[in-house]
């Protein structure tokens, strides 16, 4: 869904690696092979993070070598020496996502039998989301 049928009365636009609302910058876009490039920079005004499609569906393309490191190096590059960010990484529930290299840098795991699971003193949450709604609908589409 294009967000911007959930803002009608903003003007959003995304340009040169940067996101726009009434042409004030509320983001920025970013590879992660690109994050040694963040190196020199300041992001003092940066308080929510986001990865999203974090996970990659298997066969489809490859993690980074040493990834969990580059993700590391990155928010720190980011965050310096600060606690008031945030941070999330969304992605769909991929075969073998216990694998990918945020699980297995963090030490993560899905909460199979709850929503929610808590790691690394509380500043984690892995949350595993059953969309039923969603489900549904997707059952009344082409693709199913």
């Amino acid at each position: 869904m294009d967000i911007r049928s959930k803002f009608p009365d903003h003007k959003l636009l995304s340009a040169n690696k940067k996101f726009y609302c009434d042409k004030e910058i509320f983001g920025y876009a970013k590879r992660l092979t690109e994050a040694q490039d963040l190196k020199s920079a300041s992001f003092d005004d940066v308080t929510t993070i986001i990865f999203d499609e974090y996970a990659i569906e298997k066969n489809k393309r490859y993690y980074l070598p040493n990834e969990g490191m580059i993700i590391a190096g990155l928010l720190d590059s980011v965050i310096r020496n600060r606690n008031n960010v945030k941070i999330f990484f969304i992605m769909n529930a991929v075969q073998d996502i216990e694998f990918c290299p945020l699980f297995t840098f963090f030490g993560l795991t899905l909460p199979y039998n709850n929503d929610i699971k808590l790691f690394k003193d509380n500043l984690i949450l892995v949350q595993y989301m059953r969309n039923m709604k969603f489900r549904e609908e997707r059952k009344q589409t082409l693709i199913r």
